[in-house]
């Protein structure tokens, strides 16, 4: 297996091709890990007073809600959030023992 990393000054967005003769499991699980990875590293947009913070999803420890809405906690802070716990941004669920971009969460 080749790997080639090209660069491109005029991208506006990085893109990631596989290139296969065929649909493998190996091929499969590598596509798996770089969705996880960008998913990981994707940032949303939290609240603390009137002030914005941009989170990335792997520093979510858990959600949960009170009377102001929904708190994201993180190991330093807690945040709120504008979406609702059925949004789950974007579909992924966002705490770190699920954070596998999994659409059907296995619980």
């Amino acid at each position: 297996m080749k790997i080639r990393i090209e660069l491109d000054e005029k991208l506006k967005e990085d893109e990631v091709l596989i290139r296969t003769s065929r649909l493998t499991d190996e091929i499969a699980e590598i596509q798996k890990t770089i969705v996880q990875t960008v998913n990981n590293f994707q940032k949303f947009t939290f609240y603390k007073g009137t002030t914005e913070y941009f989170l990335e999803l792997r520093d979510i420890l858990f959600f949960e809600t009170d009377e102001e809405g929904i708190c994201a906690h993180t190991v330093d802070d807690i945040y709120q959030t504008k979406y609702k716990l059925y949004e789950s941004m974007n579909g992924k669920i966002c705490c770190r023992a699920f954070l596998c971009g999994c659409q059907n969460p296995p619980f």
